[in-house]
């Protein structure tokens, strides 16, 4: 993605999928984190 950014001059809409992915992939991971201490604190 920063390659995309930095070298060909992307623009926001090229790289607005990727983001989504990533924020999706990343919110998955964080919700899977917190369920996982909730379960070993509680």
């Amino acid at each position: 993605m920063s390659r995309m950014i930095l070298l060909k001059g992307s623009t926001a809409r090229d790289v607005a999928g990727q983001v989504g992915a990533l924020l999706l992939l990343a919110g998955a991971v964080n919700s899977l984190a917190v369920w996982r201490y909730r379960k070993t604190s509680g």
